[in-house]
């Protein structure tokens, strides 16, 4: 507080006088008035604060019924496979889950938190079904052709194999790395073997990677690590 305004209170506080009547306000009214401004915790400003939370609740709130709607329309099946289609799916993924950690933000009610907690559980559910299909569509992403060929095993365990004869050079292995590494992270790849010759069972490069679940919502780092939203 500074020297003025302490000073302006002590003054008010020492010349009170008793009203007269139709006389402006006493020093102790306006004393309480300066308070109440310093403090903005006037009844009024508390209800308008109150409304406040809630409306921005209900505005959170509407965008997750909106995403839980739209969840609809992930189902595998409904997938295309081509490079633009796994791309935004992925992009998708990270959505859902800032959408669910903006949550934290918010003053929710019980309800609310329990539409926010079935919009994880959906979510978690889509992607865990999702993320093997789009894995198993690898032939089909641009900086992977047109003479390296990478397929991954089928179901969660998230091995993807690399093959392209140039990879006898450590050079070419080191760039095509660069070019991949975040796209296979985003992808939850566990394993990616990188071989001149899919039949070469020795003398081949690998990289392993500690990737969250396929049913796990994070937030990514640039650096490649990741939050889990839900902790």
């Amino acid at each position: 507080m500074s020297a003025v305004l302490i000073a302006a209170l002590a003054g008010l506080t020492l010349v009170q006088s008793e009203p007269a009547a139709g006389a402006p306000p006493s020093n102790a009214s306006r004393l309480q008035d300066m308070l109440n401004a310093m403090r903005d915790d006037t009844p009024e400003h508390e209800a308008e604060r109150e409304a406040r939370l809630q409306a921005d609740a209900r505005a959170y709130i509407a965008e997750v019924e909106a995403a839980l709607q739209a969840l609809r329309g992930y189902a595998p099946a409904m997938r295309t496979g081509d490079e633009a289609d796994t791309l935004a799916v992925l992009d998708q993924f990270d959505a859902w889950a800032e959408l669910y950690a903006v949550g934290d933000t918010h003053a929710l009610t019980a309800d609310q938190q329990a539409r926010r907690a079935e919009f994880l559980r959906q979510a978690a559910w889509a992607q865990a079904r999702l993320l093997p299909r789009l894995r198993s569509g690898l032939g089909a992403i641009d900086v992977l052709r047109p003479r390296t060929h990478c397929s991954a095993q089928s179901g969660p365990s998230g091995v993807i194999l690399c093959t392209n004869p140039a990879f006898q050079r450590e050079s070419e292995v080191r760039d095509f790395r660069y070019q991949t590494r975040d796209l296979f992270r985003r992808l939850r790849a566990r394993r990616v073997l990188y071989k001149p010759f899919a039949s070469q069972a020795t003398n081949y490069r690998s990289d392993s990677y500690e990737p969250p679940r396929d049913n796990q919502m994070v937030i990514w780092d640039r650096n490649g690590g990741f939050r889990d939203v839900s902790d």
